[in-house]
C-alpha cells in the first residue's frame, strides 16, 4: 500500500507541477498582453522593473527558504522533533526580522526608482530635473495619452513590494514545512488556487479598463495583488496548523547550521543571479524612462526564455541527479562520464539557441506586435521617440538580436550544469566568491561601456539606442564566456579523475555546429521566407506573421534541432548519443512499455503467472525489509560507532611530520 500510495503522490505531484508550469506560462503571458492592451509599452516597463526590483528584495528569504527546507528533511523524515523544531525556530525568527529589512529594502527602491528616472534623462538631454512622470496609452481621453503620477508609481511599487514580503516573510516558513516533507503537490495546488483566484481577478479589471468609457488608473487593477499573499499564505499555515501539531516556536533557539548555511548560499549564488538576470535593471538604469518601452519588449523575450528554460531543465533533471549522486558518492566523476554528461548539456543548450534565435521572435511579432506598435501611431516624432521605435523594431525583427538573446539563454543553461556538480562536490562557496567578483566586474564594465556609447553616438544617430543594446549583450556575451570558462576550469581540476582532452573536441562540436548552423539558416532562408516588419513604409504596423508561418517556423526548428542535437553527436559518439536519443521521454515510455510486454510473454511461456509471483516475491521481501528498518531505529544515538559514520560533519585531518630536520 505504501508503495502505491508513494507512486500515486509521485504522479499527482508530476501533474501538477506540469500543470501550474502551463497555468503560470499562461498568466504571464495574459498579464503582459492585457497591460500592453490596456496602458501601453512604458507603463509595462515599468511594472516589470518594479516586479525584478521587489524579487531582488527577496532573494535573501530565498537562500533561507532553500537551506531551511534542506536541514528540515532529515530531521522530520527520522521524526526528531526537538531537531525540527530548532529549525523551524531559527528560521521563523529571521523571517520575521527579514520583514523589517523587507520594508526598507522597498522604501529605498521606492525612493531610488522614480529619483533615477528624473536624474538620468537631465544628464542625457542637459535638462533642469522634473518630476518623473509616465505616459500611458488611453483612447478614453483627447490626445490618447495620460501621464501617471509619481504617488500612484511608487503605490504600484509598494503593492509588488507587499506582495513579495506577505508571501516570503510572513508565510515562508509554512511553506518551507511542506516542502521539507515532501508535499510539493499539496503546495501547488494551494498555489494554484491562489493564482487563479487572485489573478484572474486582476485580468477582469484590466479588461473592464480596456473597454470601459473612462480611463481607470493602473494602480487600480494592481490593488488586487494585495490579496495574493494573504490568501497563498494562510491556506499554507492552516495547512501546517492542522497536520503537524507537533510544531513548536521557541524564540530562544538558535540553530548555527541554517544561518551559517543561508549566508553561504545568498552569497554564492548572487553573482551568477545578477549575470543572468540583471538585464532590465541595468538597461533602466543607462535609459532612464526611455528604458521603460525597451524593457517591455525585453520582457516578452524573457517570458519565453524562462519557460523554455524550465521545460529544458525539467528533461535534464533526472540525468543530471544521476550523476551528481555519483559524484556526491564518490568525490569524483570519472572523465568518461563526465563527457558524457556535458554531451548532454550542450545538446539541451544548444536546442534552446535554435528555438530561441528561430521561434521566439515570431511567437513574440504575432502575439504582441500590433499592441506595442500602437505606441508610435503618432505622424511626428521626436529624436528619442525614434529612437526607441528603432529600438523596438530592432528587438522584434532583427535576427541579430534574437540570436545574441538566444546565446545568453544558452548560457545560463551551461551554468546550471556546471553548478549542479559544484554543488554536490560542496565547494560552491568558494567558487561563489569568484563568480562574485566576475558579477561587480561585469556591473561597472557594462554600466560604463553603455553609458559611453549611448552619450557618444546620441547626438549624431537615431539609433543609439540599438547600439547601446549591441554593445550591452556583447558585454554580457563576454562576461558569461568568462564564467563558464572559469567554471569549466574548475570542474576539469577538483570535479574529475583524470581529465584530458579526449571527446572535448567532440562535444564542442555538438554545441558549436547546431549554432552555426541554425544562424546561416536564419540569416539566409528563414528571414528571406518569412521576413518579419513590424512598420511599413508610413509607420503603420504590418500584420506579417500568421498561423501558418508559425507553425512552418516550428516544423524548421524541429527540423534543425533535430538534425543537429541528435544526429551530430550520434555520428561522432554514436554508443553515447544513441542512449541520449532513447531517453527521451517518448522513445522511453514506447521501450519500457515494449520491454514489460515482452516480460510477460516470457513469463506466459514457462506457465509463470506475474502478478501471482510478485506477490510471492513481496510477502516475502516485506517483512524482512520491516525487522530491517526496526533494527535500525532501535541503535542507540550514544554508540561511538553510529555517531561516527552517521555525521555530516568533516572528518578530522591529520598529517605526520617527521622530526628530522
Amino acid at each position: 500500500m505504501k508503495n502505491k500510495h508513494g507512486g500515486f503522490q509521485s504522479v499527482m505531484s508530476a501533474m501538477m507541477g506540469a500543470m501550474i508550469s502551463i497555468v503560470g506560462a499562461i498568466i504571464q503571458f495574459l498579464m503582459i498582453y492585457w497591460i500592453l492592451k490596456a496602458y501601453g509599452s512604458s507603463v509595462n516597463g515599468f511594472i516589470r522593473i518594479s516586479t525584478s526590483l521587489s524579487l531582488a528584495a527577496a532573494t535573501a528569504e530565498g537562500a533561507l527558504g532553500i537551506s531551511t527546507v534542506i536541514l528540515l528533511m532529515r530531521p522530520m523524515a527520522n521524526s526528531d522533533w526537538i531537531s525540527a523544531n530548532e529549525i523551524i525556530s531559527t528560521a521563523k525568527t529571521k523571517y520575521r526580522k527579514s520583514i523589517m529589512t523587507g520594508v526598507l529594502v522597498i522604501a529605498l527602491i521606492s525612493l531610488l526608482y522614480p529619483l533615477e528616472m528624473a536624474v538620468v534623462p537631465s544628464i542625457l538631454n542637459g535638462t533642469p530635473v522634473g518630476i518623473p512622470e509616465i505616459i500611458a496609452t488611453a483612447p478614453q481621453v483627447p490626445g490618447g495619452i495620460v501621464k501617471i503620477q509619481i504617488w500612484e508609481m511608487l503605490g504600484i511599487i509598494w503593492i509588488l513590494g507587499f506582495k513579495q514580503i506577505v508571501t516570503g516573510s510572513c508565510f515562508g516558513i509554512y511553506e518551507n514545512i511542506i516542502m521539507a516533507d515532501q508535499k510539493a503537490g499539496m503546495k501547488k495546488i494551494i498555489i494554484l488556487f491562489a493564482d487563479i483566484v487572485v489573478y484572474g481577478a486582476l485580468f477582469l479589471i484590466l479588461n473592464r479598463a480596456i473597454d470601459s468609457h473612462e480611463f481607470i488608473h493602473p494602480i487600480i487593477p494592481f490593488l488586487v495583488l494585495l490579496m495574493y499573499g494573504p490568501i497563498r499564505g494562510f491556506m499554507m499555515k492552516f495547512y501546517v496548523k492542522r497536520y503537524y501539531t507537533w510544531i513548536k516556536y521557541y524564540p530562544d533557539f538558535n540553530n548555527y547550521a541554517l544561518i551559517n548555511s543561508t549566508n553561504k548560499m545568498f552569497w554564492s549564488n548572487l553573482g551568477q543571479d545578477v549575470l543572468a538576470n540583471a538585464d532590465m535593471i541595468l538597461l533602466f538604469v543607462v535609459l532612464g524612462t526611455s528604458g521603460f518601452k525597451i524593457t517591455s519588449s525585453l520582457s516578452l523575450y524573457l517570458l519565453i526564455g524562462v519557460n523554455l528554460r524550465a521545460t529544458l531543465t525539467s528533461l535534464i533533471v533526472s540525468f543530471r541527479e544521476y550523476y551528481v549522486s555519483v559524484l556526491s558518492k564518490n568525490g569524483r566523476l570519472e572523465w568518461e562520464a563526465y563527457s558524457k554528461y556535458e554531451l548532454y548539456t550542450f545538446v539541451i543548450a544548444a536546442f534552446a539557441f535554435i528555438f530561441m534565435s528561430m521561434g521566439a521572435p515570431y511567437i513574440v511579432t504575432g502575439l504582441y506586435g500590433q499592441i506595442v506598435a500602437g505606441d508610435f501611431i503618432a505622424t511626428q516624432f521626436s529624436t528619442p521617440m525614434i529612437a526607441e521605435k528603432k529600438a523596438v523594431e530592432f528587438i522584434f525583427t532583427s535576427p541579430v538580436f534574437s540570436g545574441i538573446y538566444a546565446a545568453t539563454i544558452s548560457f545560463i543553461l551551461l551554468f546550471q550544469g556546471q553548478t549542479s556538480l559544484i554543488q554536490a562536490k560542496g565547494k560552491f562557496g568558494e567558487v561563489g566568491k569568484s563568480i562574485n567578483i566576475i558579477a561587480i566586474s561585469f556591473i561597472a564594465t557594462e554600466l560604463l561601456i553603455t553609458f559611453l556609447v549611448m552619450t557618444l553616438t546620441k547626438a549624431e544617430d537615431v539609433h543609439y539606442i540599438v547600439n547601446t543594446l549591441k554593445a550591452f549583450y556583447i558585454v554580457k556575451l563576454t562576461f558569461m564566456t568568462i564564467n563558464y570558462i572559469y567554471l569549466l576550469q574548475y570542474t576539469w581540476r577538483f570535479v574529475t579523475y583524470n581529465s584530458t582532452i579526449k571527446y572535448v573536441f567532440s562535444n564542442f562540436l555538438s554545441l558549436i555546429f547546431p549554432v552555426i548552423a541554425s544562424i546561416l539558416v536564419n540569416i539566409f532562408v528563414v528571414s528571406k521566407q518569412f521576413p518579419l516588419v513590424l512598420f511599413n513604409e508610413s509607420g503603420a504596423f504590418v500584420n506579417v506573421v500568421t498561423i501558418s508561418i508559425i507553425l512552418g517556423i516550428f516544423l524548421v526548428v524541429g527540423i534543425i534541432g533535430f538534425i543537429s542535437t541528435l544526429i551530430l553527436p550520434i555520428i561522432l559518439r554514436p554508443q553515447v548519443g544513441l542512449s541520449m536519443l532513447m531517453s527521451l521521454p517518448i522513445l522511453k515510455q514506447i521501450r519500457q512499455s515494449a520491454k514489460d510486454r515482452s516480460k510477460l510473454k516470457r513469463y506466459l511461456e514457462v506457465e509463470i503467472h506475474n502478478l501471482d509471483l510478485l506477490k510471492e516475491q513481496s510477502e516475502l521481501v516485506n517483512p524482512e525489509l520491516e525487522i530491517h528498518k526496526t533494527k535500525k531505529k532501535n541503535v542507540k544515538k550514544n554508540d561511538q560507532f553510529f555517531e561516527e559514520y552517521t555525521s555530516f560533519d568533516k572528518p578530522k585531518i591529520y598529517k605526520i611530520k617527521s622530526r628530522a630536520k
